[in-house]
């Protein structure tokens, strides 16, 4: 389930990403101005898109994706991602998403926490520019492995993950205030499930917690490509994860990664990724038993 904000030069890798972890069918809410999203897909098989009748305006998206994975994944295991966000499980490279979930299954859950990891390059985002036989991950290939802090259970059982470089590089000052990175992306979907904040948060609260009662279950991570987004995309994708109520107030204050997009983020302590071993190795994925 992948709400679009207009950037196609991410497309090709998103999908080529996803369809090498074994997932069969995209659903996008087309979210961009131009509303062409149906057109440049057209020869996709495995992807429907879907466009809000009265406009593209993010106020309302998070009813309208939920109105969709009702639709379209009851029943099923829903992965929900923007097209910026590259899904990353240990040993994504040899197994599919397939194994991944069955053996969450026979752990008796039905949902996988994760942590999105913000990706840079050598230079400022806003420099950047993605060609179309390059591939994103070569241009923002670094990513930072330390400076995370874990906190919770808190009110809906949800536990928040901040740091990494939006915190070192923004909230050196007041860290407390660093927006979450933690996620709940991979569910198998119910009827009656409802995601209130992004992929933040999602109710019923039971499906917020990250680990097993009895032991460590396996997580994930969702590598952030969002610093190749323009300004405006960049916006337009914080605002539509945002909830209604907070939508207007949200436009005037702007998101972190506007400014992100104009540093240079690279520093000695920046690990290159280098596989989903990397992540494990640096403790953002926990492999928990899947072997």
């Amino acid at each position: 389930m992948v709400p679009y904000y207009g950037n196609e030069t991410l497309l090709p890798a998103f999908l080529d990403h996803h369809r090498g972890l074994g997932v069969g069918e995209f659903v996008f809410l087309d979210l961009s101005a131009s509303g062409r999203l149906a057109a440049i897909l057209a020869g996709e098989s495995d992807c429907a898109v879907w466009r809000p009748r009265l406009g593209s305006g993010p106020q309302r998206a998070i009813c309208w994706l939920n109105h969709l994975r009702r639709r379209y994944a009851t029943g099923r295991w829903c992965l929900s991602l923007n097209p910026t966000e590259f899904f990353v499980f240990y040993r994504c490279e040899t197994r599919q998403i397939g194994d991944l979930t069955d053996f969450i299954e026979a752990e008796r859950r039905d949902h996988l926490y994760a942590l999105l990891v913000d990706l840079y390059g050598d230079e400022p985002a806003a420099r950047l520019r993605l060609d179309t036989e390059e591939h994103p991950l070569d241009v923002l290939p670094y990513f930072d492995a330390l400076g995370y802090v874990t906190s919770g259970p808190h009110r809906y059982r949800n536990v928040v993950v901040r740091g990494g470089v939006r915190r070192r590089a923004l909230y050196s000052d007041s860290p407390r205030k660093t927006p979450a990175l933690s996620r709940i992306p991979l569910v198998k979907w119910r009827w009656y499930y409802v995601y209130i904040d992004g992929t933040q948060l999602l109710m019923p609260s039971r499906l917020n917690t990250s680990h097993s009662h009895w032991h460590s279950s396996p997580t994930a991570c969702l590598l952030s490509l969002a610093l190749l987004d323009s300004d405006e995309q960049v916006v337009l994708g914080w605002l539509a994860e945002k909830r209604p109520s907070i939508s207007a107030r949200g436009r005037a204050l702007g998101p972190d990664l506007v400014e992100m997009r104009r540093r240079r983020l690279k520093e000695d302590l920046s690990e290159r990724f280098c596989g989903s071993e990397s992540l494990v190795d640096c403790g953002l994925i926990n492999p928990g038993q899947w072997f």
